[in-house]
């Protein structure tokens, strides 16, 4: 098995599981076709109010995370909002604030 990959995976779960689990962001946001990636996790989300249908989160050698909210029609990927310098206590508010889509019902989870 390659360690990469394995890594990867690690840190796509962990980022998935610090938002609330894939069940509660496909409940609350549309979140789909989860995909681990180097440093991070990908997913398509319901369009919202901004365009976006695409968040990408990485992580950096800081241990901080990089949010990209992006709009992808056939082969083109247009960035809506990206922000990085993210504590993972502040990544659930900063999807919510890119997006204008919550991942919880009120204090809930928080």
């Amino acid at each position: 098995m390659n360690d990469t990959k394995t890594a990867n995976q690690d840190i796509a779960e962990t980022i998935a599981s610090q938002l609330g689990g894939t069940g509660r962001l496909s409940i609350m946001i549309g979140a789909k076709l989860f995909v681990a990636i180097e440093n991070g996790l990908r997913f398509r989300i319901m369009r919202n109010a901004s365009g976006g249908n695409l968040i990408t989160i990485t992580l950096d050698s800081r241990d901080l995370y990089t949010l990209k909210v992006s709009s992808v029609r056939g082969v083109k990927e247009t960035t809506k909002k990206e922000v990085s310098g993210i504590y993972a206590s502040d990544l659930r508010e900063q999807i919510e604030q890119a997006t204008g889509l919550y991942l919880s019902l009120g204090t809930m989870g928080r």
